[in-house]
């Protein structure tokens, strides 16, 4: 029965995230969803971890979304930090 709780407890806490991450303002949501959708899509295109991180070694998550959008890597994680922060405080989990 506590599994069974806890796992409830990790859908809700899933649900709110992202109920929280389709409230942020732009340029906000789109970099941080694209930059997971591309750090997502690695992960399946890799055949074992090692091919990963060969991946990201080429180019990381971050580098491959600045360049979709014409950013510096700088500005990328600028805004990722910006989203991260808006959604730990809509959460309330800025203590």
């Amino acid at each position: 029965m506590c599994e069974e709780s806890e796992l409830l407890d990790e859908i809700i806490n899933e649900l709110e995230r992202q109920n929280a991450i389709n409230m942020l303002p732009n340029p906000e949501k789109e970099i941080y969803e694209y930059c997971l959708f591309v750090d997502f899509n690695m992960a399946i295109e890799a055949k074992h971890p090692g091919e990963y991180v060969l991946m990201d070694s080429i180019a990381t998550p971050i580098e491959r979304t600045a360049n979709k959008y014409g950013m510096t890597p700088d500005e990328v994680i600028e805004i990722l930090q910006s989203a991260n922060y808006m959604i730990d405080k809509m959460l309330c989990l800025d203590a």
